[in-house]
């Protein structure tokens, strides 16, 4: 009777484990897409503030409108919550 409690036991310890494993993995992997995509979403930004900026300085205000979507877009990115 008591190899079968510790082989159960063992078995139970051992799915366990590896459920723990998947889980946890599964976590890290979305939280490291998501730090991977606010560092898109921010490096999007400063390209998008620089282009606007030189867009002003040169008097080029067809292309403003598109520069502000381009910022916005990036800033909505960076303001997706965890």
């Amino acid at each position: 009777m008591s190899a079968i409690v510790v082989a159960l036991s063992s078995l139970v310890g051992g799915v366990l484990g590896v459920l723990l494993t998947h889980v946890f993995s599964i976590k890290r992997k979305q939280r490291d897409e998501l730090a991977e995509f606010r560092l898109k979403a921010y490096v999007d930004f400063i390209n998008a503030a620089s282009r606007l900026v030189s867009a002003r300085r040169v008097g080029r205000t067809a292309d403003e409108i598109e520069e502000l979507a381009a910022l916005n877009d990036a800033k909505i990115r960076i303001c997706i919550p965890d």
